[in-house]
């Protein structure tokens, strides 16, 4: 799931802080803008790391994301960000197959919600 866009069952804490960076991101850029300084937010999907494995949980551990979902590499991150920053995107989601769900939830947050509730059980 692209961070910043769509809520994650079962780590709201961690859903809460990317949805603030991402509205911190854009009103940056809004109040920025009129002193040339240009604001990208990076919202990527699950990225391969050992962030989960480090990550504190309770008693019942719950998997939103399917096991068939390896995430992206830091690298694939690391150059979708430079190609963002290069053609001046305000933000880059990646991997680009994250733009669909975003959307689905824009339009569809009830079907979106229900579906993850549906997951997280």
């Amino acid at each position: 799931m692209s961070q910043g866009h769509l809520p994650l069952p079962g780590s709201a804490g961690y859903s809460a802080t990317k949805f603030a960076l991402n509205a911190i991101g854009k009103a940056a850029g809004v109040e920025l803008k009129k002193d040339g300084i240009r604001v990208m937010t990076v919202c990527p999907g699950y990225v391969r790391t050992q962030f989960s494995s480090n990550a504190s949980r309770g008693s019942e551990v719950k998997r939103v994301r399917p096991a068939s979902v390896k995430g992206i590499t830091a690298e694939r991150v690391a150059k979708a960000t430079l190609q963002g920053y290069l053609k001046q995107k305000r933000e880059v989601i990646v991997p680009w197959t994250m733009y669909v769900p975003q959307k689905i939830y824009q339009l569809f947050p009830g079907l979106v919600e229900w579906t993850m509730g549906k997951m997280a059980k």
